[in-house]
C-alpha cells in the first residue's frame, strides 16, 4: 500500500483530504521526483537541439540526411479562437458556450 489515511472527509465536500504514505510510497515519491527532473533536462536539451537545426534551415522545410529525409520545418496556418474577445464582444453567446467542471489536478510540490 502506498498511502495510509489520515483523515477522510466526506466525498462531496470540498475540504482538503490528508494521507501519509508508507515507505513504500515515499520511494515512489522519490523515483517520480527523478522522473520529473530528467524530463526537465531532456526537454531542455530537445529544445536546444531544435533552436540550433531551425537556426541553420533557413526558408527549407525539409532535412535530409544521405537523401533521406529525417526531420520537416514547415510553416502552416492556424485559425484559433480568441476566448478574450468573444467575451468582450459577444459575451452572451460567450456565458452560453462556457461550461465549469469539477477536476482534480496532480501537483508535486517542492521539497
Amino acid at each position: 500500500m502506498l498511502i495510509r489515511i489520515l483523515s477522510a472527509a466526506s466525498q462531496d465536500s470540498m475540504a482538503e483530504d490528508t494521507v501519509e504514505l508508507t515507505a513504500p510510497g515515499v520511494a515512489l515519491l522519490a523515483a517520480l521526483r527523478e522522473v520529473v527532473e530528467r524530463q526537465a533536462h531532456y526537454a531542455r536539451a530537445r529544445a536546444e537541439i531544435e533552436k540550433a537545426f531551425k537556426a541553420d534551415m533557413g526558408t527549407a522545410e525539409v532535412a535530409a540526411v544521405d537523401g533521406a529525409p529525417v526531420f520537416t520545418y514547415r510553416t502552416t496556418l492556424r485559425t484559433s479562437l480568441t476566448q478574450k474577445l468573444l467575451k468582450q464582444h459577444f459575451p452572451d453567446i460567450a456565458a452560453m458556450c462556457s461550461e465549469t467542471k469539477r477536476v482534480r489536478t496532480f501537483n508535486l510540490l517542492d521539497k
